[in-house]
């Protein structure tokens, strides 16, 4: 069977390590609780980021998605005036 991550290989013999992470080495209870801190006194608007799309308009969710025009698509499916009244 053929090696499938020969270059993970490679990095661990020359004692290197590579490892994915958003906060760096930021500690996790220094790190998270600043975006909140921030979005409670007004510094942090995530509101722009998102965007409501009722399902009819799936396709125009995943074109603005991918165009970067938001960051977070929501698909609104069945009513929903019960649950997020505009």
């Amino acid at each position: 069977m053929p090696d499938r991550h020969p270059r993970a290989r490679v990095e661990a013999r020359a004692g290197r390590s590579r490892g994915d992470g958003v906060q760096g080495d930021a500690p996790a209870e220094d790190f998270v609780p600043a975006p909140f801190e921030h979005w409670r006194n007004g510094r942090l608007r995530v509101e722009p980021l998102v965007a409501y799309y009722e399902f009819g308009d799936i396709n125009r969710a995943v074109e603005d998605s991918l165009s970067v025009r938001t960051v977070k698509a929501v698909l609104r499916i069945g009513p929903t005036e019960l649950i997020m009244p505009r």
